[in-house]
């Protein structure tokens, strides 16, 4: 069975190209990148004491989660038009 697991990886990666981990690369990045930046601006609004906290934590995965999904619809597009 090894044997067999290592000829199915060898041939998957036989085939695969450097220019094939640039796009989910960069998703990730922007994606780390939106997350960072919303929470850390949710966090520094934050009034209120600790249910401020809560509110903000909140706010920050809902927004952070929003601007995700908006973010890889607009970088799917960008990434078929590039590299098709």
């Amino acid at each position: 069975m090894a044997l067999l697991s290592d000829f199915i990886v060898l041939l998957g990666f036989k085939n695969m190209l450097f220019s094939d981990f640039i796009p989910p690369t960069l998703k990730t990045t922007v994606f780390g990148l939106i997350i960072g930046l919303v929470s850390c601006f949710q966090g520094m609004r934050t009034r209120g004491g600790t249910e401020g906290v809560g509110r903000s934590a909140t706010s920050s995965v809902v927004l952070s989660s929003l601007f995700v999904v908006l973010a890889d619809v607009v970088l799917v597009r960008l990434i078929l038009t590039l590299w098709g």
